[in-house]
C-alpha cells in the first residue's frame, strides 16, 4: 500500500500537471476552466483576489492528494487505466459531477448574484468546451495517478527480496 507521503507526492504532481493542462488550454481554446478561481470565490474571496487563488490551489491540491491516497487504499489493480477509470468514474462525475457542482450552484455567492452560470449538475452550465476539457483534466490526472503507482509496483518486482525505499 502507497504510504501517506507518497500519497501526497503522486498527488501533488498529478493534481499539477493536470492544473497545468488546465492552464495552456485554457489559453489556447478560453474554455474557461479555472477551478482554482471558482474554488476560491465560494468563499466569499475577492474574484480579483490572488489569494482568492492560492485558496482555491490548496483547496484543489488537497483533493488531489485524498484521491491519490483513496486510490491506493480501494483499488485493487494499479495501472494507467484504472487510474484514469477511478479518475474519471469517481472523481469528476460522482465528486464533481453529481455533489460539488449542484452545491456550488445553490451557495456560490457569485451564481447567487448572477455573476457567473449556475454549473448544475457536471457542471452543464458552463458549457460543452468546459466539460470536455474538466474530462481531459481528469484523465490527465488519472494517467499520472496510475502510471506513477504502476511504476513503483514494477521497481518493487524487478529486484524481489530487497527493500525498496521508494517515498
Amino acid at each position: 500500500m502507497l504510504r501517506i507521503t507518497s500519497a501526497l507526492k503522486v498527488g501533488v504532481i498529478a493534481t499539477a500537471v493536470m492544473e497545468i493542462f488546465f492552464r495552456i488550454t485554457d489559453s489556447l481554446f478560453s474554455h474557461g476552466v479555472n477551478f482554482a478561481w471558482l474554488n476560491g470565490t465560494s468563499f466569499g474571496l475577492d474574484s480579483q483576489s490572488f489569494s482568492t487563488l492560492i485558496v482555491g490551489y490548496a483547496e484543489i491540491l488537497f483533493g488531489g492528494v485524498v484521491f491519490a491516497y483513496l486510490y491506493d487504499r480501494f483499488v485493487p489493480r494499479k495501472n494507467m487505466w484504472t487510474g484514469i477509470g477511478f479518475s474519471v468514474l469517481f472523481a469528476m462525475i460522482i465528486v464533481a459531477g453529481l455533489i460539488m457542482m449542484p452545491i456550488m450552484g445553490a451557495t456560490h455567492p457569485l451564481v447567487i448574484v448572477g455573476m457567473i452560470p449556475n454549473p448544475g449538475l457536471f457542471g452543464i452550465g458552463f458549457g460543452i468546451k468546459a466539460g470536455l476539457f474538466n474530462f481531459l483534466g481528469h484523465v490527465i490526472y488519472g494517467i499520472v495517478l496510475g502510471s506513477a503507482r504502476q511504476l513503483r509496483l514494477d521497481a518493487r518486482e524487478e529486484r524481489p527480496g530487497v527493500e525498496h525505499n521508494l517515498n
